[in-house]
């Protein structure tokens, strides 16, 4: 689902809009749309999706399939889904990994 808002300078003018596309998490289905949801940290994931996600096209999205239903295929994590930490998690231990950085045994 779409959040669309408006974003002000400090003394009233319009700066920018902003847009955020936010997933349905609870339509996924355990061993399905994901498998696992631990993950030590949280933050903004932008990690791969490593299991196919699809998704309706936001309302207003108006994509040209010549009148054939369409969905949309997600290559990144979003907020909202399941697994969303867990997969940013995961792409941070590796990076951090490939830089030479080794994970303690308390971790």
């Amino acid at each position: 689902k779409p959040s669309l808002d408006r974003k002000r300078h400090a003394d009233g003018p319009l700066a920018k809009y902003k847009a955020r596309l936010c997933c349905h998490g609870n339509q996924q289905q355990w061993g399905v749309n994901y498998y696992e949801t631990y993950a030590p940290v949280v933050s903004w994931p932008v990690a791969d999706v490593k299991t196919p996600i699809y998704l309706l096209p936001p309302t207003g999205v108006e994509i040209n399939t010549n009148g054939e239903d369409s969905v949309l295929i997600l290559r990144k994590n979003l907020y909202g889904l399941k697994d969303a930490g867990r997969t940013w998690w995961k792409h941070l231990s590796e990076g951090l990994e490939r830089l030479g950085f080794k994970q303690c045994n308390s971790d």
